[in-house]
C-alpha cells in the first residue's frame, strides 16, 4: 500500500513533525475476475476505483495523531494553561498595584513636614492672616477719615454758596423782606428739583434702581 509523507503540526506534539498517509488502491486480481464475469461491464468501475483511490487520513509519525484533530486532553491542557496565565498576569496586575500604592504612601510620607515646620507654617499662616485684618482695618479707617473729611468740605463748600446766594438775594431785594422770601423759596425749589434729577440720574447711572 503505497504512503505519501509531508511536514504539519501535530496538536498532541505540539510541533511539526512529519505526517504520512496511506493509500489505498483496488484489488486488481478480484476487479479482473469481475470484468472477466461482467464480460467487460465492470471496467468503467474498476478504472474509477483506479483513478480514485482510497485515501486515509494524514496520522503523525510520532504519536499517531490525526492530523487537524485535537485531542480532549490537549484541549484540557490547553485551557490550564491559558487560566494559569491569566491568573498569573492578574497577579502581576495586583503586584504592580501593591508597588504603586506603597511608592505613593511613601512619596507622602517623604513629603509630609515635620511637626517643627507644620507649627512654624501654622504661626505664619496667622500671622500673615493677623496683619491683611489689621491692613483692612487701616483701609477701613483711613477711607472713613477721608470720607469725613471730604464731607466736611463739600458742606462747607455748599454752605459758602448758600451764604453767597443768600447775599446776592439780599442784594437783589434791596430790603424787603417778602421779595427776599419769595427769592430764597424759588432757588430753594429750583435746588431741590436739580437734586432730584441728579440723584435720579446717579442711581440709574450706577444700577441702584
Amino acid at each position: 500500500m503505497p504512503k505519501t509523507q509531508q511536514q504539519a503540526f501535530c496538536s498532541r506534539c505540539d510541533k511539526h513533525t512529519l505526517h504520512t498517509r496511506q493509500i489505498e488502491m483496488p484489488n486488481h486480481f478480484v476487479h479482473l475476475i469481475m470484468i472477466f464475469c461482467c464480460c467487460g461491464a465492470w471496467l468503467p468501475f474498476y478504472l474509477l476505483l483506479c483513478l480514485a483511490p482510497k485515501k486515509h487520513p494524514w496520522m503523525c509519525s510520532v504519536c499517531g495523531e490525526r492530523m487537524g484533530h485535537v485531542p480532549r486532553d490537549v484541549k484540557k491542557a490547553r485551557r490550564a494553561k491559558a487560566k494559569a496565565k491569566r491568573i498569573e498576569r492578574k497577579d502581576q496586575k495586583q503586584q504592580i498595584r501593591e508597588e504603586k500604592s506603597e511608592r505613593r504612601a511613601r512619596d507622602k510620607e517623604a513629603r509630609a513636614p515635620s511637626p517643627e515646620e507644620a507649627e512654624q507654617s501654622r504661626l505664619d499662616r496667622e500671622r500673615k492672616r493677623a496683619e491683611r485684618v489689621e491692613q483692612g482695618k487701616q483701609a477701613v479707617e483711613a477711607t472713613k477719615t477721608a470720607g469725613k473729611a471730604t464731607l466736611k468740605v463739600f458742606i462747607d463748600q455748599v454752605t459758602n454758596a448758600v451764604k453767597q446766594a443768600n447775599r446776592g438775594l439780599e442784594a437783589m431785594a434791596g430790603g424787603d423782606v417778602v421779595l427776599l422770601r419769595i427769592w430764597q423759596g424759588t432757588f430753594l425749589a429750583v435746588g431741590l428739583i436739580v437734586a432730584s434729577f441728579l440723584i435720579y440720574y446717579l442711581t440709574g447711572t450706577l444700577g441702584l434702581r
